[in-house]
């Protein structure tokens, strides 16, 4: 069994409007207005310092507000999309465990899956508790990133991306919110990513529905829930026309999806969707004995859904 016991996030104060961006990436105005008034983007947060100040200040505070034992968490798991967050030949885990004083665990990054790579980690981390002997191991992913280049701060024809860190803490004790189902599907024809060959990216763009839609309903059924059991899924703030479609596909209620915070943030790669969970926590929107939905993509191509239970 695994459980998300909690989840901490750092969301920048400073926000950018999309719109002054419309010259650097060079889009013409009927180009950024498809941005802002069809994808509901406006603004993304922004980080100017290193990206350890905002993974840390989470990290800390997930510790801190959960009264957690240092020597229980066996592992910290930095899930990130930028291939490259630190100095090379130095490693960003060990350097946040330290600070933290998590003196006992193993600290490794994932990137391969993108932005999905912290539903790969829910799943390795599962079997890794698993086997652990102490019934009472702790885990802490944590998914941060900074859109420090234009490749970085805008997907073509998809989105615009902010910066933003999330850490939850892992179980698997009776304690928190009980995965029942984890599905991740790969497409490997799209693993040039951003630099796809044109027909490569044209497929990827008309399929992105269907294939977010089908992994969220193969989830479904691997927990033997009903669309009219899950409360509320959490989505990543890609855009609110890709999510419009997929309510379409599945014939889930739109206002069961949580867009909120979407204009505000745009997509913060890997942390959208836990930020996105938290908040809804916090307004009472889920609580105990609710079924939920987290589903994200990443760039690559994984598509990627996980169910809940409330605990």
């Amino acid at each position: 069994m695994l459980t998300v016991e909690d989840i901490c996030y750092v969301i920048p104060e400073q926000r950018e409007d999309i719109a002054p961006m419309r010259d650097k990436i060079g889009l013409s105005d009927a180009e950024m207005k498809v941005y802002t008034r069809i994808y509901g983007l406006a603004r993304v947060p922004v980080h100017r310092g290193p990206i350890e100040q905002m993974m840390t200040p989470a990290v800390r505070a997930l510790i801190e507000r959960n009264n957690v034992d240092p020597a229980r968490v066996k592992y910290l798991v930095h899930c990130h999309t930028a291939q490259m967050t630190w100095p090379y030949m130095r490693s960003l885990p060990a350097e946040i465990c330290n600070d933290v004083g998590l003196t006992h665990a193993v600290g490794f990054g994932m990137t391969a899956s993108n932005c999905a790579s912290t539903m790969v980690a829910l799943r390795n981390l599962e079997s890794l508790l698993s086997t652990d002997p102490d019934d009472d191991a702790l885990a802490i992913v944590v998914t941060a990133d900074q859109a420090f280049s234009r490749t970085l701060r805008w997907i073509p024809n998809t989105t615009f991306c902010g910066d933003a860190a999330a850490a939850m803490l892992l179980g698997k004790r009776d304690r928190g919110a009980r995965l029942v189902a984890l599905r991740t599907n790969t497409f490997g024809q799209h693993s040039r990513g951003i630099w796809q060959r044109r027909e490569e990216a044209g497929e990827f763009d008309r399929t992105y529905p269907e294939r977010l839609a089908e992994v969220m309903k193969q989830t479904l059924d691997d927990a033997g829930l009903e669309w009219s059991d899950i409360k509320v899924v959490f989505p990543h703030n890609v855009n609110l026309f890709s999510w419009q479609r997929v309510s379409k596909i599945l014939q889930l209620p739109f206002e069961r999806i949580f867009l909120d915070l979407l204009p505000e943030t745009g997509h913060c790669f890997g942390a959208d969707m836990l930020f996105n969970w938290a908040v809804g926590r916090e307004r009472r929107q889920v609580g105990r004995g609710d079924a939920v939905m987290i589903a994200t993509a990443g760039i690559g191509a994984v598509f990627a859904a996980a169910a809940f239970v409330e605990g």
